[in-house]
């Protein structure tokens, strides 16, 4: 009941994201910021995952979500973002949450929130990964980062 809008750059990650999005904006051709205000109306997007844990994507995310929207951080950061305008998060009454706790989301009935949205098929992750063995672990991180593969999870036999 959503409209999502994919950002990547490599090709095969925008096709496969195309299957599951609204759009997508290819951010080594195009403007993210005015593509998406394009895509909403002017307005920002309600809510904004940042999932590349660089500091210009937590930047591009809080400029990205409209007034009062909120922003989630689930990319790993261990750099400062140098350059975030908190000025810009206060004006916007922005929400923002990070993903990466100790512990999962729970429901009220104690089963994570993950397993019951992969159960009713609302996650749909085997759409996503490519599986690897072990001892093809180093074809698994190249095809990540440089396309062919969108989610490597990797074996231990």
């Amino acid at each position: 009941g959503v409209a999502v809008i994919g950002i990547d750059q490599q090709p095969d990650k925008l096709a496969s994201a195309a299957r599951f999005c609204h759009a997508v904006i290819d951010f080594s051709r195009q403007d993210v910021i005015a593509e998406t205000l394009r895509l909403t109306a002017g307005v920002g997007a309600d809510a904004v995952v940042e999932v590349v844990g660089i500091p210009d994507t937590v930047k591009q995310a809080i400029e990205l979500a409209r007034m009062g929207g909120r922003v989630l951080i689930a990319g790993s950061h261990n750099r400062l973002a140098d350059g975030v305008n908190i000025d810009r998060i206060f004006r916007k009454d922005l929400t923002i949450n990070t993903a990466k706790g100790a512990a999962p989301l729970m429901g009220a009935d104690g089963v994570p929130l993950a397993f019951r949205y992969i159960q009713e098929g609302i996650a749909r992750p085997h759409e996503l990964t490519t599986t690897f063995a072990y001892d093809e672990a180093q074809a698994a991180f190249m095809g990540q980062a440089h396309g062919g593969v969108i989610k490597a999870v990797i074996l231990h036999s």
